[in-house]
């Protein structure tokens, strides 16, 4: 007994506020019979698509003990601005924000300070100067202010039992904006991206990141490969390979003939590019046998392809087929880099003995379209000796004005 007077004692000293009966400070332990479970409101927001629980702050609550008695627990804590972890949300525009409260109050009523960023690690606490505005709500729903600031949000809901504070922080996030090719993964929502540079690569899983066509809100679904994007984002860039988005706040998308994403363009070329040599690979899988190694060449492929989207495509391949590390090297430099052998005892020809070599190469000859529809013209083949070696000769594609291939045609196939 004597021990739970000290701790009600040591609380009643802490809080200034006063108390009909007890008084305790939010984040100090009170003994289980004066606490009191004062109801919550989350915090939903529209664009960023996640759904947090506001701070808990200041309260007066009371409660029916259920024998003819009620206790009443005041909650002195401190300012919200002085809350070191508060609930925030990071975003980059206007945001759509709906409480949800776990019990209906009588009445609310919503204030915000605008604050610092990082006002902590800058030593920045509540000072009492700050001036606060009212914030007006429509079915529970405001949208926060995209103005470039940082803002924390004070709810003071009214209840039968009582009052509570609540608190949340909603912070502008300093965005980069990066145009990049969609090389695969539309349709699982794991996208391989080309950047601008060799070896430029990302992949990203679009999960729940906000999705925008011509600058709307849409759902994954209108993502499609061969679309560039513009990725909206955080700036931190994890240094894997590929590499990966620290955080995204938007993918941005735009419909095929219109300014930022024009028809008449073998859109999704890699697609196509990935399908031939997927194809290929499974065509003759003797030659595929034993391999440790395997080289991509597309030097020499038509259609202008980006060094960071031959390397989007070969690192797509090396996952499909399951040997890590593909290379890009052309025949040349793996004959200077030692990976082949002479092959029947004569320099003049080679093998490779654990590896295979696939390549695109361009076979337009005489330009020529179908119904006034541009084609593409190609060969594929796939290497390991002069005679063993698999061909896909006087290949085509055709492309829509707006659209992308639905099929490509083999000419000849070829064995050595």
């Amino acid at each position: 007994m004597k021990k739970f007077l000290s701790i009600l004692l040591a609380l009643l000293m802490l809080c200034s506020c006063g108390s009909d009966e007890y008084t305790e400070q939010p984040g100090i332990d009170i003994p289980e019979e004066l606490d009191s479970d004062v109801p919550g409101v989350e915090i939903k927001t529209e664009n960023l698509g996640v759904t947090e629980k506001a701070t808990v702050g200041r309260y007066n609550w009371e409660e029916d003990n259920g024998d003819g008695t009620k206790k009443n627990v005041i909650a002195c804590g401190a300012h919200p601005l002085d809350f070191k972890n508060i609930t925030y949300f990071e975003t980059s525009g206007k945001e759509k924000m709906t409480l949800v409260f776990e019990e209906k109050p009588v009445s609310y009523d919503i204030v915000r300070y605008e604050v610092e960023y990082n006002r902590w690690a800058d030593g920045i606490g509540y000072n009492g100067d700050e001036k606060s505005k009212p914030v007006e709500t429509e079915n529970d729903s405001f949208v926060a202010a995209g103005d470039g600031k940082n803002y924390v949000y004070v709810i003071n809901a009214n209840y039968k039992n009582g009052n509570v504070e609540y608190a949340f922080e909603v912070r502008h996030a300093e965005l980069s904006v990066g145009l990049y090719k969609i090389v695969d993964g539309a349709e699982n929502g794991t996208l391989v991206l080309a950047g601008t540079g060799a070896g430029d690569i990302y992949t990203l899983n679009v999960g729940d990141i906000p999705v925008y066509l011509d600058g709307e809100p849409a759902d994954a679904s209108v993502i499609m490969d061969g679309m560039t994007a513009e990725i909206h984002h955080g700036g931190d860039i994890l240094e894997t390979y590929p590499a990966s988005f620290g955080k995204v706040y938007g993918i941005h998308v735009y419909s095929i003939g219109t300014k930022n994403q024009p028809g008449g363009t073998y859109f999704d070329l890699c697609g196509l590019y990935i399908e031939v040599l997927w194809d290929l690979w499974r065509a003759d899988e003797g030659l595929n046998h034993g391999i440790k190694y395997i080289s991509i060449d597309l030097s020499n492929a038509p259609g202008n392809l980006s060094e960071s989207e031959k390397d989007a495509i070969i690192w797509v391949l090396s996952n499909r087929i399951g040997i890590p590390d593909a290379m890009g090297l052309t025949m040349e430099e793996l004959k200077e880099q030692g990976y082949l052998t002479a092959a029947g005892g004569t320099n003049d020809l080679y093998q490779w003995d654990d590896g295979v070599y696939m390549n695109i190469t361009d076979d337009s000859g005489e330009d020529f379209e179908v119904y006034s529809l541009p084609v593409i013209k190609f060969n594929a083949m796939k290497w390991r000796s002069p005679l063993g070696a698999y061909f896909f000769a006087d290949c085509s594609a055709v492309w829509p004005q707006m659209g992308t291939w639905t099929e490509y045609n083999v000419g000849a196939f070829a064995i050595s």
